[in-house]
């Protein structure tokens, strides 16, 4: 490039500067390396090496052969002796480009030519040293470009800022301006402008509020421009209580005490009197105050003799008046004797009213008593204890009523006994007896117990906790009788990954080439149910490398392959461009290379036959930059809804872990399982617990047993009525609760004693008249009859009427 005329040939490597990400994304460095790795000098005869150039230039067309670049284009021209040219070279060019005033823009193109020299015309075509073989040398070039964001305060590359009008939003102020970057119009300098004119030239009144409750119309003067300017102080109208004036009515006292609800009406705004205070004047049938004071009525048969006056002048509103006095009020009262006409009382006695003689208490006896003047008399009775013999009571004898109730002597306790079944309140023993007085079942003489059965018998499971977390449906074994006799220890059943509570932890499965490694652990211990492992990165998910290689085919050059960069692993074989491509025309297009991770895919093609120079690449996205959420299954039984973050290029990248929400007995799926509430009176017990734990959701219940349901027992008692036998109480067996009532069968005149007294059957012609009743209550077994006596041995004479009218008598 450029005059070739003491150079011998090079070639110009061509690099597109990269595309801009935003409109004030400015390229203000680009950085060249060349590493030569060989140089071999097979120098005709006549021809010594001189200098080696590496010229770099801006903004040339793609390089066509030959120098196709004017020397305005240069921004650097450096050069080495052969003999030391080996190694690295870096050149740094800043903006503008070197000094040469040329500025690198986004899409434009470096040129990097390595030419080697010789001195002229030393030999034929000594300017072809390369092709010619004459030296043959190795290297790779790259090409860094930095990129920075125009700033307000840039200097520049960074600068480019105008200053234009705008609007402040202040109409006080004009000639306003703002400071903005080119490119984009974000704001630097915020938009501001210069006062118009003195405050208060041009001004407006409007309404205010001068803070005077007193006055109405407020107004003030303000700047025109600017409301908020104030230039006169505001002002009102005074109101007054004939004008526009609010005004109140409020309490107060006009000094007359009789009047009430005394008012004035006040100027609200400063509490000036506009109508004086004054009340309505009372009276005993208004609401005037009133006083009760005492007085005499005149009346001996009253008392506490009152008069109602007027309180504020003594005007009487209600006459004096009194009580009139009763026996049961202050009256005073006599005692006089009296005849109350009942035989059981002695010292008959009154009470009358004094002042009129009125009766204030009937006449009355003190009643004759056991203890008193009373006479008595002592009778047999039945005092209805079957453990008494002779029974007794003392009656006053005027009227029969009872002095001493009846009683007997007590047969000695406990000296006839029965044995009854009983319930000692211990479940683990049967045949509960006890031994009580046969006459009265209540006099207990043996306590109740019975047999102890033998623990373990009858046996039952529960549930309990054996306090290893690595067990579930925990179970212990109990006497039935008594759940606090434990038979079998509480034991349950060793969790695993597949019945237990799992967790998903990060771990480091210790592959370079794999990302967000998790292992599934078991929650009770820790131990490892799914192996840590991560998703392992191919060349489209992990970080790759470009690098020199060899392909093997002389006829390319510029050899690079792709790594993996985690394990090296080739993702793109080596190969290199053809030399075709360095010499002929080739075009640089959009493509496709597959990966779903990239954007800017670009490939160079040979223009000639559309062969393919440099292989289609694109620029990573870096992960999980855009996410999408997908269903998944977090390995936990008890959470719904598993979601995780995944990188939407590709869902094999996962950004946020699979997790989801813990189920509840309101969201998870839920059993109904038997189980035992401990009441013995209860059926058909269940729980509802959460499927994918087992934790009780509804609590362990039964259907309660009743006596319509449950199973019942009928045992012998007593329900106190001598005149029954057989007597049976039923209770629920569950808790000895009592269904139907102790009660027995009436022993009735087939069973229970009678007795044979006289009657009177009714039938003049019968002597003898006898019955039988039952003597527990009287009731008749044999109605009253008599023996017929013979006809005729009793005779009387009676009128008839023979119907014989030729008779008489």
């Amino acid at each position: 490039m450029g005059s070739t005329v003491f150079h011998s040939q090079g070639y110009a490597h061509d690099f597109t500067l990269p595309a801009s990400m935003g409109p004030c994304q400015k390229i203000t460095n680009i950085n060249v390396s060349v590493n030569i790795t060989s140089y071999v000098n097979n120098s005709p005869a006549g021809c010594t090496p001189g200098a080696v150039y590496l010229n770099q230039y801006y903004g040339c067309g793609l390089y066509s052969g030959g120098a196709s670049c004017s020397v305005s284009n240069l921004i650097g021209e450096p050069n080495y002796p052969p003999g030391s040219i080996v190694g690295t070279y870096n050149f740094t060019y800043n903006c503008p480009l070197n000094g040469s005033g040329l500025e690198a823009d986004f899409g434009g193109n470096l040129s990097v030519d390595i030419i080697p020299t010789y001195t002229p015309g030393c030999a034929p075509n000594w300017n072809q040293a390369i092709s010619l073989g004459y030296i043959v040398y190795e290297y790779t070039i790259t090409v860094t470009v930095t990129v920075q964001n125009i700033n307000c305060s840039g200097t520049g590359c960074l600068a480019g800022k105008t200053v234009g009008p705008c609007d402040d939003g202040n109409p006080c102020t004009i000639n306003d301006m703002q400071t903005t970057l080119d490119c984009d119009g974000s704001v630097c300098v915020p938009c501001a402008g210069m006062p118009a004119v003195p405050s208060c030239t041009s001004t407006s009144i409007i309404a205010c509020n001068d803070g005077n409750p007193c006055t109405i119309n407020d107004m003030q003067t303000v700047e025109s421009c600017n409301n908020s300017i104030v230039c006169g102080p505001c002002l009102g109208t005074l109101v007054a209580c004939s004008t526009a004036g609010q005004t109140s009515i409020v309490t107060c006292d006009d000094g007359n005490v009789c009047t009430i609800n005394d008012m004035q009406t006040i100027l609200t705004c400063d509490g000036s009197i506009c109508v004086p205070c004054m009340g309505t004047l009372v009276a005993c049938s208004t609401s005037g105050q009133t006083s009760n004071v005492t007085c005499d009525d005149g009346n001996v048969c009253t008392i506490n003799d009152m008069q109602t006056i007027l309180t504020c002048d003594g005007s009487i509103c209600v006459p004096c008046t009194g009580t009139l006095v009763a026996c049961s009020t202050s009256g005073q009262t006599s005692i006089v004797t009296c005849n109350d006409g009942n035989p059981c009382t002695i010292n008959d006695m009154q009470t009358i009213l004094t002042c009129n003689g009125s009766i204030c208490v009937p006449c009355n006896g003190t009643p004759v008593a056991c203890s008193t003047s009373g006479q008595t008399s002592i009778v047999t009775c039945d005092d209805n204890d079957p453990c008494t013999i002779n029974d007794m009571e003392t009656i006053l004898t005027c009227d029969g009523s009872i002095c001493v109730p009846c009683m007997g002597t007590l047969i000695s306790s406990c000296t006839n006994t029965i044995s009854l079944p009983c319930n000692d309140g211990d479940p683990c023993t049967i045949n509960d007896t006890k031994t009580v007085e046969d006459c009265d079942n209540n006099i207990i003489c043996i306590p109740c117990a019975g047999t102890p059965i033998l623990l373990c018998t009858n046996t039952m499971s529960v549930p309990c906790n054996d306090g290893n977390a690595c067990t579930i449906n925990d179970m212990q074994v109990v006497e039935s009788c008594n759940n606090s006799n434990i038979c079998v220890p509480c034991a349950g059943t060793p969790t695993n990954c597949t019945t237990g509570s799992t967790s998903v932890v990060a771990c480091d499965d210790g592959n370079p080439c794999t990302l967000n490694d998790a292992q599934t652990i078991l929650n009770c211990d820790g131990s490892i149910c799914i192996p840590c492992m991560g998703i392992l990165q191919t060349c489209s998910t992990g970080a790759v490398t470009i690098q020199p290689c060899n392909d093997g085919n002389a006829n390319t050059l510029n050899d690079v392959q792709t790594i993996l960069n985690c394990d090296g692993s080739i993702c793109i074989p080596c190969q290199g461009i053809s030399q075709a491509c360095l010499t002929g025309a080739t075009t640089v297009q959009m493509c496709n290379d597959g990966n779903p991770c990239t954007i800017d895919d670009m490939e160079t093609i040979l223009n000639s036959d559309g062969s393919i120079c440099l292989a289609c690449a694109g620029i990573q996205v870096p992960s999980c930059t855009n996410t999408i959420s997908l269903p998944c299954n977090d390995g936990d039984p008890c959470t719904i809804n598993d979601v995780q973050g995944v990188e939407s290029c590709n869902n094999n990248i996962i950004c946020v872990p699979c997790a989801g929400t813990i189920a509840t007995c309101a969201t998870g799926p839920s059993s109904i399982i038997n189980c035992n509430d401990g009441n013995t009176c209860t059926i058909n017990d269940v729980q509802t617990i959460l499927d994918c734990d087992g934790s009780i959701c509804i609590p362990c219940m039964g259907m309660l047993q009743t006596c319509s349901n449950g199973a019942t027992t009928l045992q012998p008692c007593n329900d106190g009525d001598s005149n029954t036998i057989n007597d049976v109480i039923t209770i629920l067996n569950c808790d000895g609760s009592i269904c139907l009532p102790c009660k027995g069968t009436n022993d009735g005149c087939a069973s229970g004693a009678t007795t044979i007294q006289a009657c009177n059957d009714g039938d003049p012609c019968t002597i003898n008249d006898m019955e039988t009743i039952l003597n527990s209550d009287g009731s008749l077994c044999i109605p009253c009859m008599g023996t017929v006596v013979p006809s005729c041995t009793n005779t009387v004479m009676l009128s008839c009427n023979d119907n014989n009218p030729s008779t008489i008598k």
